[in-house]
């Protein structure tokens, strides 16, 4: 299993020589990822990674409308140029995109609610997608049915907030100009009553985001995930810089000794006092009652 991590910024790479490679954004064409690069500086941000002698993945998961057709265009045969590990995507226009032009540049899809069975990653596998970042809400007993039943490389999320909600639109602006009021911080809480949660919401070019009120940390799976899971996420979204840096290093302390269940459960609660939220595990112990249908 190999960490990614997602950066702040381009100027913490170094502080990430341990990890196994990086997932940066491309500017207005990505969703949930902290670090977003132009396309004029795209070229000197992937040479600096693969001079590190890491893997690159950009991403160009938001959903796409006719104007930024051109723009991907543009992204996808500047990528392809250059070299890089992968490309995550959520939009068909990418895909097709990639497919009509004949790229050769590894996909990865990121259906971010979608990627919840084997029959998926089947599917997509015979158009000739690689990778695919798992659904931020399966349970672990899928991950291990799907890594079975599968010959495509399967990406998680192992530490950060998870995306819960992703809308095109401006709402937090709207939210503001509805009740009179100028929208003037970076990120709000949006509070649940029912669940007495706080979920941090932002708002960029691209719309909103809603993520998770807690934290997920599977530093505890990571011995029945090594085998089953080949890139693990940890994702710096909304985290200060201190605090996230502090949890890469116990990650890859994890890797190290990740038969060690006493040195582990040590880690994973210096993760817990670490991290600026409440931690869990996701989704991974809730289990659905919805199921696909087999044709069997």
């Amino acid at each position: 299993m190999k960490i990614l991590v997602m950066p702040n910024n381009s100027a913490d790479l170094t502080n990430f020589k341990d990890a196994d490679g990086f997932i940066i954004g491309a500017e207005g064409l990505s969703w949930l990822v902290p670090l977003e690069v132009s396309i004029s500086k795209l070229e000197d941000i992937v040479s600096r990674i693969k001079q590190l002698g890491k893997q690159i993945f950009i991403s160009l998961n938001k959903l796409m409308y006719n104007h930024d057709i051109p723009l991907l265009k543009e992204y996808l045969l500047v990528i392809e140029n250059i070299g890089v590990d992968g490309i995550i995507y959520d939009d068909l226009a990418v895909l097709n995109l990639v497919t009509s032009l004949s790229l050769k540049t590894p996909l990865v899809w990121f259906g971010i609610h979608s990627f919840t069975n084997y029959y998926s990653s089947n599917y997509w596998y015979k158009k000739g997608v690689k990778y695919g970042l798992l659904s931020t809400e399966v349970t672990l007993n899928q991950i291990l049915e799907i890594k079975k039943q599968t010959n495509m490389s399967l990406v998680m999320y192992g530490y950060g907030y998870l995306p819960m909600f992703v809308s095109s639109r401006a709402l937090l602006t709207s939210y503001c100009e509805y009740i009179g009021k100028y929208k003037e911080d970076k990120v709000y809480h949006m509070y649940e009553k029912n669940r007495n949660e706080s979920y941090p919401t932002y708002e960029d070019d691209n719309g909103t985001v809603i993520l998770s009120s807690h934290i997920i940390n599977v530093i505890d799976e990571m011995p029945v995930l090594n085998d089953s899971i080949d890139y693990l996420v940890l994702s710096s979204l909304n985290i200060p810089d201190s605090d996230f840096n502090k949890v890469f290093q116990y990650y890859i302390k994890a890797l190290s000794c990740i038969n060690d269940k006493k040195e582990l459960n040590e880690i994973s609660e210096m993760v817990t006092e670490t991290s600026p939220a409440k931690t869990d595990k996701g989704f991974l112990y809730k289990e659905t009652i919805y199921r696909v249908k087999s044709n069997d």
